[in-house]
């Protein structure tokens, strides 16, 4: 069973041939996207959301690099009847309008001011033309992405180098700083270690003087108490030779002189000589004056 969809009302009506920009083969050794006209022919619209790949072209920073800034564009046909009514191409109101936003974003500022601040091409906000263009032929542009740029030969060279020395200086850079640090840490370690060093010389030298003070102070101790143990025999020797002297007095019953005079002669002690003088001689008889005379011994010292 046959289903119509739509019925023609007149003859004027027909099907339409859209010719917009599309892809062009020829660029595709360049590693350009680039459009050119009436390269995408269809006669059915579609509503759905679609994507496209840019590459601005040509855009010059206020130090005249020219750079390439390629772009990939998400959009959609918002209101059919409005796009149909005010172009032919949207797509060639897509690129011109970016297009504008970009080359007016470059000029803006030097060629290092570009690659600081190129991630803001990602932001919608720069894009004004291309906004207020779209929302003129109904379409709507819902987010654009900064792809990257290429710049000319000898500009890339260029950045190449600098990009080269700006790495090796940043190397260089991070291997001294890391030599210094570990210069720094060895400094510090050994710094600790003399300091570990100083402490137990410190102590092992106050641990020897405190020996050297107990072994002091023993020896001393040692040398009273023999000293005092020696005091004390003398005293108790003393003591028995006083008790014996007196003893010896009482028994006795010697004076206090001749006491004195034992005791004189104690101190000087047992004689070296003794000559002694006998008062009988040999064959003498008895009675004779010889025999009355008492008998007599000399002690004679060595000296």
């Amino acid at each position: 069973r046959l289903r119509i969809v739509y019925v023609p009302i007149d003859a004027g009506e027909y099907v339409h041939q859209f010719s917009w920009h599309g892809h062009d083969p020829k660029s595709d050794h360049d590693g350009i996207a680039r459009k050119r006209p009436n390269a995408l022919r269809f006669t059915k619209l579609r509503n759905t959301p679609m994507q496209t790949y840019f590459d601005v072209e040509n855009a010059r920073t206020n130090d005249d690099a020219l750079l390439t800034i390629r772009l990939m564009l998400f959009y959609r046909v918002a209101e059919v009847e409005k796009m149909l009514d005010a172009t032919q191409d949207p797509i060639a109101e897509l690129i011109n309008a970016v297009s504008s936003d970009v080359i007016e974003f470059a000029a803006a500022g030097s060629f290092e001011s570009f690659k600081e601040s190129a991630e803001q091409l990602n932001n919608m906000r720069v894009y004004r033309n291309l906004a207020e263009r779209t929302a003129l032929i109904g379409l709507e542009v819902s987010k654009v992405v900064f792809r990257g740029y290429i710049a000319p030969a000898r500009l890339q060279k260029m950045q190449d180098d600098s990009i080269e020395r700006r790495t090796r200086l940043v190397l260089e850079r991070e291997s001294q700083l890391q030599e210094q640090a570990l210069a720094d840490e060895r400094l510090a370690k050994e710094h600790e270690r003399a300091r570990v060093e100083h402490k137990m010389a410190k102590e092992q030298a106050q641990h020897e003087a405190e020996l050297k003070l107990a072994a002091f102070e023993a020896e001393q101790k040692e040398r009273r108490a023999a000293a005092e143990q020696e005091h004390q025999l003398k005293r108790a020797a003393q003591d028995e030779e006083a008790a014996h002297l007196e003893r010896l007095q009482r028994t006795l019953g010697m004076s206090g002189a001749e006491m004195a005079t034992l005791l004189q002669a104690r101190a000087h002690g047992a004689p070296n000589k003794l000559i002694q003088i006998v008062g009988a001689a040999a064959g003498r008889g008895a009675g004779s004056e010889l025999d009355r005379l008492p008998s007599v011994q000399i002690k004679a010292d060595a000296s």
